[in-house]
């Protein structure tokens, strides 16, 4: 009997080995099989040669089925908006446009049926589709990479990268691309915002002057002191609640707007004023006015403090002078504040 055991044990084993060697073959085949028949595509640049032209670039033009607007070099190297006027571009948009372009890469091809690319958002604004379409064109003229961009495929990876679907313009064949590439279909989105950037520990008061209401200003004695006050409060009224005029008095720091055309474009003869004083002798006034029912800036500045504040004012000037700025609604409202607003109800 113990004979028989061990020689059923040897069976065992062997035929234990046999199995473990099949398996094993078989992974490998498998394997290689995968190998053989899975996608050999290389990542590859979405606009070849892209990256050895960057620097030629003069123009970036955006189109979608409802906008056509660009950004252009001027000869002396800056980038305006033709559409507004040659309004300043944000030259961070166009970066991330050119340069992201330049850098997209190709993982893998997707469709070439014409009748699939609205799937991926890929039909031309031309024919009336949803792609954003980014043309980056030389001084020349001269097309260097023409692209559509479809819709977006999952979030962005660890190395802040998305992936989205795109297709040369004029090809059918559509891919799907990894990049930083950004092209906001929204021509504001494109306005250089930066024109008045204020520290708010720097504003010691500002005074509003509205059409039909009393003049009045908001103002703290010094840098340490957090909470601005009238410093008029009519007699037997008092501050509706602490910090309730700190918004209003530093409203310009916070200055941003959504739209720009040029100053003599907007009527401020019966503009509110409003006239924010810094510490260091910096002087921004503001003209607010009505348009229907939005409401335009317009900005100016002075200084009789030192050099680096005429500096600063003289800067100001420059980009704001010829300007008048859509603000948003409750930046408007901020700067049409009045007294009342600020004060608690009279007593009875």
């Amino acid at each position: 009997m113990a004979a028989f055991s061990d020689y059923r044990r040897r069976n065992l084993f062997v035929l234990g080995g046999v199995t473990l060697l099949v398996v094993a073959l078989a992974g490998v085949a498998l394997t290689q099989r995968s190998q053989q028949m899975g996608p050999s595509f290389e990542p590859q640049p979405v606009i070849p040669g892209l990256t050895d032209t960057i620097n030629n670039i003069g123009e970036v033009t955006v189109e979608t089925r409802d906008t056509l607007f660009h950004a252009r070099r001027t000869d002396e190297g800056t980038w305006v908006i033709p559409e507004r006027s040659n309004f300043p571009a944000n030259v961070q948009m166009v970066r991330a446009a050119s340069v992201g372009m330049s850098e997209l890469q190709a993982l893998e091809p997707r469709t070439a049926q014409p009748e699939l690319l609205g799937r991926l958002g890929l039909v031309a604004p031309a024919d009336g589709g949803d792609a954003v379409r980014v043309v980056l064109s030389d001084r020349a003229g001269e097309t260097l990479g023409d692209l559509l961009i479809g819709h977006p495929q999952g979030v962005s990876d660890p190395e802040g990268l998305n992936r989205f679907y795109v297709r040369r313009n004029g090809e059918d064949q559509s891919w799907l691309a990894r990049g930083s590439m950004v092209a906001s279909p929204d021509i504001t989105a494109w306005l250089d915002k930066n024109i008045v950037a204020i520290d708010r520990e720097r504003i010691r008061s500002t005074t509003f002057t509205l059409p039909g209401e009393p003049s009045f200003t908001v103002a703290r004695a010094d840098e340490t002191e957090m909470e601005y006050t009238l410093t008029e409060i009519p007699p037997g009224r008092e501050m509706s609640y602490p910090g309730v005029a700190y918004v209003p008095a530093t409203v310009i720091a916070n200055f941003t707007f959504d739209d720009a055309l040029p100053v003599n474009e907007v009527d401020f003869t019966n503009a509110a004023e409003i006239v924010t004083e810094t510490f260091d002798g910096l002087r921004i006034i503001v003209h607010v006015a009505p348009v229907g029912d939005a409401h335009w800036a317009s900005l100016a500045a002075e200084s009789d403090g030192a050099q680096e504040q005429q500096d600063e004012a003289a800067q100001i000037n420059i980009s704001a002078h010829a300007w008048a700025f859509l603000l948003p609604e409750f930046t408007a409202q901020t700067f049409l504040s009045t007294r009342e607003s600020l004060l608690a109800p009279p007593a009875e």
